[in-house]
């Protein structure tokens, strides 16, 4: 409601200013209109400054630790299962496939949270210096040249040609 009042506030501003009899009542209605806006903006300011307040509090506690930070409840790990549209299909394909999922989401989440642990531990540790990739060895400059060959002697769309016309 605030949002369309101050909307039809702008737009009866707009409409004063594009008049052209601009007389001394208009100009007085121009400028009580402008700050009746202003007047609705800071209030709505005001009420966003109000509801921060208890959020900007409590945040100041938990910094100076007088409230520990809530954790989520520990959730009970479900056990993997495979939907079926119907019985018959559960009946006609049992399981549904030959290997069920062995690992639950925690387990998953476990493993990955161990894998970008120990692959920060391991960027912290210098480990060997990487190869140039601009540099040539014997070995590339071997296979660039077994390839440039071969491209000579085999052009675009030589290949099998079987079923093509």
């Amino acid at each position: 409601a605030v949002v369309s009042t101050q909307s039809t506030g702008e737009e009866k501003i707009a409409v004063l200013e594009k008049r052209d009899d601009i007389d001394e009542e208009v100009q007085r209605d121009i400028y009580i209109s402008m700050v009746r806006l202003w007047v609705m903006r800071c209030e709505d300011e005001v009420y966003n400054i109000n509801s921060e307040l208890p959020i900007l509090e409590h945040m100041e506690k938990m910094r100076n630790g007088e409230i520990a930070p809530l954790k989520p409840p520990k959730v009970k790990a479900m056990k993997p299962f495979i939907l079926v549209k119907s019985e018959q299909q559960k009946r006609v394909f049992g399981a549904g496939y030959p290997s069920l999922p062995t690992m639950t989401l925690d387990e998953y989440y476990d493993k990955e949270l161990k894998r970008i642990v120990d692959e920060q531990n391991n960027a912290d540790k210098p480990g060997p210096e990487p190869e140039d990739p601009d540099e040539e060895t014997e070995e590339s400059l071997a296979k660039a040249r077994a390839w440039d060959e071969y491209r000579d002697t085999h052009k675009r769309g030589w290949g099998n040609r079987h079923n093509r016309s």
